[in-house]
């Protein structure tokens, strides 16, 4: 058999699609193996050790302007924030670090620079440069309620980086995807330190390094997003990055008084499910109860043994309570189908119910998901 190449498989994947792509239009776990080995052998490895950038602190207002004068004319930006927390609402951003090729980061101390006197950065977010940056969405959160808007085109780094590698099992932080693309070794000890005080050089430098990187890491991952033939996917999941962020944002509102009454109307049928279930498989009074530990007076749905024991004593023979094993006998015993909607509800109820009115955020009075704009957890 001839040996699968990476221009066979690319060949392959470049012919036109139909409307609704054919189960053969996917790698298949041999073509997916000869690409990340392809990837690996390909990888540029210019940073051999750890990787610093110089930068420029600008911590007065009058000195911003003159500061992000030479970033202007740069077609591509790095972006990158430090803030007190990860809450958009109740966190501030600390610094904004901006870095273009070939000249020192632009560290912006937000702290002691008055909001009237960020126009410069302002322009410089808004303009029509390319904004690279690793996990963009959380800059663009911060930022936005900073009153800062990061407006695109985006290019990030760890969506370019799960799109390259979409099935495979990888770590997409900056320190694992610069250590993979480029083999630059990152420290990242200082990213859980206290950036609402005095900042130590180490911080700033910390905090330049991580919007200098991901230059190069743009111009590799471009390259193998390329020679994948997946720059195109790559950049449908850039042009979504601000409707997710901003759903993110804007969260939703719940109704608490009509989320309490529907609550109310499900534990009402929960309850007469209960009665059911009870009624049906509770212990005929000869028993005793101390020969048959599993049995009691009333069931309780959610014991695996209690009701495991009902149902063996009135003839329903299973060796386990299971879904997948009650499910197809739920046409043929009601008790069975009374048991999996009882569950059904109280999940719903302990989860949904109950658990929503938790997430109301305490500022905004609204429920703010996070999305995972590629997978799910």
């Amino acid at each position: 058999m001839k040996p699968l190449t990476v221009k066979d498989i690319l060949k392959r994947y470049r012919a036109p699609r139909t409307l609704k792509d054919s189960p053969g239009s996917f790698y298949t776990w041999r073509e997916t193996q000869v690409m990340m080995q392809a990837r690996a052998k390909s990888s540029i490895r210019q940073f051999l050790g750890s990787f610093h950038a110089d930068f420029q602190l600008v911590n007065r207002g009058e000195d911003l302007e003159t500061a992000l004068y030479p970033l202007l004319s740069s077609p591509v930006i790095g972006i990158d924030c430090e803030t007190t927390g990860l809450d958009p609402y109740q966190d501030k951003i600390r610094l904004v670090q901006v870095a273009i090729p070939n000249h020192r980061v632009v560290i912006i101390d937000l702290f002691v620079i008055a909001p009237h006197q960020l126009d410069p950065l302002r322009s410089l977010l808004a303009s029509s440069a390319v904004k690279v940056g690793h996990n963009l969405k959380f800059e663009w959160l911060m930022l936005r309620a900073a009153g800062l808007p990061l407006l695109p085109p985006f290019f990030d780094t760890y969506l370019g980086y799960r799109v390259l590698t979409a099935g495979i099992k990888k770590s997409l932080s900056l320190k694992a995807v610069s250590a993979s693309l480029l083999n630059a070794k990152l420290d990242k000890t200082q990213q859980q330190s206290d950036w609402s005080g005095t900042l130590t050089p180490v911080q700033l430098e910390y905090a330049a390094t991580d919007a200098a990187i991901v230059l190069p890491l743009r111009r590799e991952l471009k390259r193998q997003l390329k020679r994948a033939d997946l720059l195109f996917t790559a950049k449908l999941e850039f042009a979504c990055l601000s409707a997710v962020a901003m759903m993110e944002l804007n969260g939703m509102y719940l109704d608490r008084d009509k989320w309490q009454a529907l609550g109310t109307n499900l534990s009402q049928q929960r309850s007469q499910l209960l009665t059911q279930i009870n009624q049906e498989l509770r212990r005929p009074k000869t028993q005793q109860i101390s020969f048959l530990p599993d049995l009691t007076e009333t069931i309780n749905p959610r014991s695996s043994q209690q009701v495991l024991a009902a149902l063996h004593l009135k003839g329903i023979s299973v060796q386990s309570t299971s879904a997948q094993v009650l499910t197809p006998l739920a046409r043929d015993y009601p008790v069975i189908e009374a048991l999996l909607n009882y569950r059904s509800l109280s999940t719903r109820i302990s989860t949904f119910t109950e658990g929503l009115p938790e997430r109301i955020h305490p500022v905004t009075g609204r429920i703010h998901p996070h999305w995972f704009q590629i997978g799910a957890r």
